[in-house]
């Protein structure tokens, strides 16, 4: 069962790959395609800017996180 999900998936991968290949290489059209792309990457990773997930990468450990939570809740009262 695990196989099949997996080559759908594969399979999946595979035409979309066909199918930017074909608008970049076929498609008179593919300015604009591409002017379309780019649109919708800029305003997805200003989401993803605007979410601000928390990262190891910022120098903190985890014990830090832990502890700004705890002081976070005894302002609030819990």
């Amino acid at each position: 069962m695990f196989i099949l999900h997996f080559l759908r998936e594969v399979l999946s991968i595979l035409c979309m790959q066909k199918s930017f290949y074909q608008r970049l290489t076929q498609d008179k059209k593919s300015e604009v395609f591409f002017r379309v792309f780019f649109e919708y990457i800029r305003q997805a990773l200003q989401e993803i800017k605007a979410t601000g997930p928390i990262s190891a990468a910022d120098g903190k450990n985890p014990d830090e996180y832990k502890e700004a939570g705890k002081e976070e809740n005894k302002k609030k009262g819990n």
